[in-house]
């Protein structure tokens, strides 16, 4: 998968902090920060910056994939289903830890057993 991220490079004369769950707009696309800055502190009043915003597929890496259909849930599991119901479950497992995130309107034409 390609990496969506917009890295801001920058110096300043003092430390400002940056809060992790920060964003910014860019070409009309979101993009978040998930990691705290990174800054090196040179000589006594120079601060350069690193700062890494990534764009949603970000999120994907902080939750595991579950079978949430049973109690407790499964980590592994046999899956055969269309597109839509794959990305329904992805999509329900989302709103577990987060909120808002829906399924839009896609065609699919093709059924593949994930492992």
């Amino acid at each position: 998968m390609d990496e969506n991220s917009v890295t801001l490079y920058y110096s300043l004369t003092s430390h400002v902090e940056i809060p992790v769950d920060s964003y910014i707009e860019y070409q009309g696309e979101r993009y978040t920060l998930f990691v705290p800055e990174n800054f090196k502190k040179k000589g006594t009043r120079n601060f350069e910056y690193t700062v890494k915003f990534a764009g949603n597929q970000e999120i994907l890496k902080k939750y595991k994939y579950k079978d949430i259909s049973s109690v407790p849930y499964r980590l592994k599991f046999p899956l055969t289903t269309t597109p839509q119901l794959f990305l329904k479950l992805l999509v329900d497992n989302l709103n577990l830890r987060d909120s808002g995130w829906v399924v839009g309107n896609g065609k699919f034409k093709y059924n593949k057993r994930i492992k």
